[in-house]
C-alpha cells in the first residue's frame, strides 16, 4: 500500500487511479 504516492483520504480512489495509470501504460 503506497499511500505516500497520492495523499487522499481516500484509498480507493487512489488505488483506481493508480490502476488506470497502470493499465494506460501496459496498453
Amino acid at each position: 500500500m503506497t499511500v505516500s504516492l497520492t495523499p487522499d483520504p481516500s484509498p480507493a480512489r487512489g488505488r483506481g487511479e493508480i490502476r488506470e495509470s497502470l493499465a494506460r501504460l501496459s496498453h
